[in-house]
């Protein structure tokens, strides 16, 4: 058995307990709906904030590239970028901990879940 068959085999499983436990598909759900609403938030307020320099410095499609370059448009997409990655891991680490339990026999609850993730995101975080 290759390593790829092997992956595919448990990706199968894994989305086959998802499928049974109506509870566990709601990790990716509200982790998917917690990324749009990051998204628009941080988007809104990003374009309060440089839509004045935008009008001011006459940015066009023409000269965006060379402004794409610059320091603050790299530390608005980093800032993106570790909003949503922190949304996806803290719910993937809500998921797991309520499966794991789930697996060896407990009966963690999505609030428990959620709980485990909280007290985890500084963690997270980094």
């Amino acid at each position: 058995m290759g390593r790829f068959s092997r992956s595919w085999e448990l990706v199968e499983e894994s989305f086959a307990i998802l499928w049974a436990d109506k509870q566990l598909m709601l990790f990716p759900i509200l982790s998917g709906i917690s990324c749009v609403i990051v998204t628009l938030l941080l988007s809104a307020s990003g374009l309060a904030i440089f839509l004045p320099a935008i009008r001011t410095a006459g940015i066009t499609a023409q000269n965006f590239p060379q402004t794409a370059k610059s320091p603050e448009f790299a530390a608005t997409l980093f800032v993106f970028y570790l909003a949503n990655y922190f949304v996806i891991v803290f719910f993937n680490v809500a998921l797991v901990g309520v499966a794991n339990s789930r697996l060896t026999g407990g009966n963690w609850t999505l609030n428990q879940g959620l709980q485990l993730a909280w007290s985890r995101k500084w963690v997270i975080l980094q």
